[in-house]
C-alpha cells in the first residue's frame, strides 16, 4: 500500500524519480526468483489500461521540457510515459504480493487491519470465483477449438451462445463451490490460518522499505 501510494504521488514529469522506484520490484523479483516472463505477461494489459487514462496528454499538454542540455521534449509525451511507468510498477507490486503470499494470509492481514469483515470475505470469494471463471473460459475455448476444425478465433456468430453457456455453467459451479464451503463449516467468517505474529525479520523488512520510500520522498520534495 505504501509503495503504490508513493509511486502514484510522484510528479507527472519526474521520469528519473519514477524509475528509481523500480528498485522495489526488481529487488524482490531477484530475491524470490519469480518467473519474470509470466509476470510481464500478466501485467501488460493492466499497465496499458492504467496508462490509457493519459492517452490524450500529448495533445492536451503541448508545452516542452528540457530533459538535458539542448534536448527538448513534449511535456505531454513525458507525462504519458511517466504514467505508464507508474502503472507498470504498481501492477507489478500487486502481482508480487499475490505471487509470494497466499490469499488466505492476505485476507487475514486485512482482517487484522480492521477492514470490514464483509469486504474481506468478498475479497476471498471473488478470488475463488475468478479462478473458477478462468477455468470455465479455458474449457469452453478448448471445446470450441476441438469442434471448429482448428479455427483459433471464435466466430462472432457463436459469441452470444458461448457467453450464455459460460454464464450458466459458471453460476452452477459457483453454487456447488458455496455448498462445499458450507459443508466444510463456512459460516460467513474470514477464512485464514492461525494469526501470524510479526517477527524481528518482518519488522526489519517493513521498516527498511519504509525508510527507502521516505528517502525517495525526500529526494522528490
Amino acid at each position: 500500500f505504501f509503495y503504490i501510494i508513493s509511486v502514484a504521488s510522484v510528479g507527472k514529469y519526474q521520469i528519473a524519480l519514477v524509475l528509481m522506484y523500480g528498485i522495489y520490484p526488481v529487488l524482490i523479483i531477484t530475491l524470490t526468483e519469480l518467473p519474470l516472463r509470466q509476470l510481464l505477461q500478466k501485467m501488460i494489459l493492466p499497465a496499458l489500461a492504467g496508462a490509457s487514462l493519459g492517452i490524450l496528454n500529448p495533445w492536451l499538454d503541448t508545452s516542452t521540457l528540457a530533459m538535458a542540455p539542448g534536448v527538448m521534449l513534449s511535456a505531454g509525451w513525458i507525462s504519458l510515459l511517466a504514467l505508464f511507468i507508474k502503472s507498470t510498477f504498481s501492477v507489478l507490486a500487486a502481482l508480487i504480493l499475490v505471487a509470494t503470499t497466499k490469499v488466505e494470509d492476505i485476507a487475514g492481514a486485512l482482517y487484522q487491519l480492521k477492514l470490514p469483515r464483509i469486504m474481506t470475505i468478498q475479497f476471498q470469494v471473488m478470488f475463488r470465483y475468478i479462478t473458477l471463471l478462468v477455468h470455465e473460459v479455458d474449457r469452453t475455448l478448448t471445446a470450441y477449438n476441438l469442434r471448429s476444425g482448428g479455427q483459433r478465433a471464435v466466430g462472432y456468430q457463436a459469441w452470444g451462445s458461448m457467453v450464455g453457456q459460460l454464464f450458466m455453467r459458471t453460476s452452477k459451479r459457483s453454487v456447488e463451490l458455496y455448498n462445499a464451503m458450507k459443508l466444510r463449516g463456512f459460516k460467513g467468517d474470514v477464512l485464514y490460518e492461525a494469526r501470524h505474529l510479526m517477527t524481528w525479520v518482518d519488522g526489519i523488512y517493513f521498516f527498511f522499505w519504509i525508510a527507502v520510500l521516505g528517502l525517495l520522498g525526500i529526494v522528490r520534495g
